[in-house]
């Protein structure tokens, strides 16, 4: 589970930097930061549940995909301690 957590961490990392980077002039590589960034975007849009759509955010139903993942697993796993 803290890898979960710590892998999640790493993509927001990841993210704020490339865009940071992609943002920056006199960054050598403007167009592939910003490949990545749109990548780490996409990743965790997808395991959060969120969708953007333009410059509206827009929560799915299915909100903390992530947290709930991690809850099923740390229960399944003291099921099978106990």
């Amino acid at each position: 589970m803290s890898a979960a957590r710590t892998a999640m961490t790493a993509v927001k990392d990841m993210h704020r930097a490339t865009t940071f980077e992609a943002g920056n002039e006199k960054s050598i590589a403007r167009k592939e930061f910003g490949t990545m960034a749109k990548a780490a975007d996409e990743c965790i849009t997808k395991v959060s549940g969120i969708d953007k759509v333009g410059t509206q955010v827009v929560k799915q139903e299915d909100t903390g995909l992530l947290a709930q993942m991690i809850a099923a697993m740390e229960a399944r796993l003291a099921e099978t301690t106990s």
